[in-house]
């Protein structure tokens, strides 16, 4: 099957508690298999869990609770999914990049910073399920190509660092 992983605190802003609710209109459009994990722990977690159970997904949907070391999870997710309402730097997507997971992060201003076409997509919330059932079902083989340009992803900070020699150059001069 297909494995999605989101990672965060339990709180509102990771709207984690919708995923059920998404998990259910997915299953609405696709036969395919697919699992939604959630790694992370928090206030909202009962909440989470009732949804879950409201839309009868406790075969789909689950809740692995804090791990100490996300990164294994991440490695063998098809897709790792930000629902967040906003972040200030997306540290799990910098991850997924780093392990050559695609990613798909809910619409906002620091995802456009993080997140390269190439190897990942950015969508609305309320479009995430019709995306991820697309995603799922590799529609023109789009999952394949974006998989393919993440496993060539290589992290370097060279570029930074170079910037910030130049920046220290130019300061130096004045």
């Amino acid at each position: 099957g297909f494995n999605i992983l989101s990672i965060g605190r339990f709180v509102e802003v990771k709207q984690f508690q919708l995923i059920p609710k998404m998990a259910y209109a997915i299953k609405q459009r696709t036969d395919a298999l697919f699992r939604w994990y959630i790694i992370g722990s928090g206030g909202c977690e009962s909440l989470i869990q009732a949804e879950i159970s409201k839309y009868s997904l406790q075969d789909v949907v689950f809740l692995l609770g804090s791990q100490d070391n996300p990164y294994p999870f991440i490695k063998q997710a098809n897709l790792v999914a930000c629902t967040s309402i906003a972040e200030s730097f997306s540290y799990v997507i910098a991850e997924a990049k780093a392990l050559h997971t695609p990613v798909l992060s809910n619409d906002f201003p620091v995802a456009y910073e993080v997140v390269d076409e190439r190897t990942g997509w950015i969508a609305n919330i309320k479009d995430m399920p019709q995306l991820i059932a697309r995603i799922i079902c590799n529609v023109d083989d789009e999952y394949n190509r974006k998989k393919t340009a993440a496993m060539k992803f290589e992290y370097s900070n060279e570029p930074i660092l170079n910037r910030i020699d130049q920046l220290f150059l130019n300061w130096k001069m004045l």
